[in-house]
């Protein structure tokens, strides 16, 4: 018998999948989306994975984290975009508070779906478990 929580917690995922519409890996849009579908796949531990990209480059596999107020980019990743500093912030995890620099994205799209202007912390990808966490922000506006 599953965990109802887990289920719960899976139908918010699946809503998001089926409340954002389009492509997930055509070229960049130029505008933001009007409804996207947002194609979606699993990793090895069952964490809920788009296709993320950063400034035209990508595509990298982020995990959706619908309780992360902000998106997150390993290290790595904004080393390869090539994104500039844009300082630091305090970024709040399950049990601590550490800070982390910030980079600018100028845009990050998932699917059809456009978020510009953003200022995001980054961390090691051995921290996050991967190229980097969807969060919030980048979900800010829709329906999930």
């Amino acid at each position: 018998m599953s965990n109802p929580l887990s289920w719960s917690r899976r139908g918010t995922l699946a809503g998001l999948a089926a409340g954002i519409a389009g492509p997930a890996f055509a070229d960049e849009p130029e505008t933001p989306d009007a409804g996207a579908f947002l194609e979606t796949a699993f990793d090895q531990a069952r964490r809920l994975l788009a296709q993320v990209w950063i400034n035209g480059k990508g595509p990298f596999s982020f995990v959706i984290d619908t309780g992360a107020n902000s998106s997150v980019i390993s290290r790595e990743v904004a080393t390869i975009c090539g994104l500039p500093a844009a300082g630091s912030a305090s970024i709040h995890g399950i049990v601590s508070v550490e800070t982390a620099p910030l980079v600018k994205v100028s845009r990050l799209r998932v699917g059809d779906v456009l978020s510009a202007g953003l200022s995001l912390p980054t961390v090691p990808a051995a921290k996050l478990g991967g190229e980097g966490i969807l969060g919030l922000d980048a979900m800010r506006g829709r329906r999930v």
